[in-house]
């Protein structure tokens, strides 16, 4: 993820669209929902799917969560 230039949205959106589809998701199709050129997306899907394949356990190292706002209105922030 740190070598091309997309931002972290970019590649959060295409890491859920992957997975999600229930019959997979082309890379032209990546290239309009995420607005990027089609060769990109073929690039990143390529590197998205290399990284599932290398047998790593997403879920097998612990992981920190903290409390992170992204956008939306300030009065609509709850806390909880």
């Amino acid at each position: 993820m740190h070598g091309p230039k997309l931002g972290c949205r970019t590649w959060a959106m295409a890491i859920y669209l992957l997975p999600t589809s229930l019959k997979g998701v082309s890379t032209t199709q990546l290239h309009r929902d995420l607005g990027i050129r089609q060769a990109t997306a073929w690039h990143l899907a390529y590197r998205i799917r290399k990284a599932w394949d290398e047998g790593a356990d997403p879920g097998a190292d612990p992981v920190e969560v903290d409390e992170t706002y992204l956008g939306g209105n300030e009065r609509n922030r709850v806390i909880r």
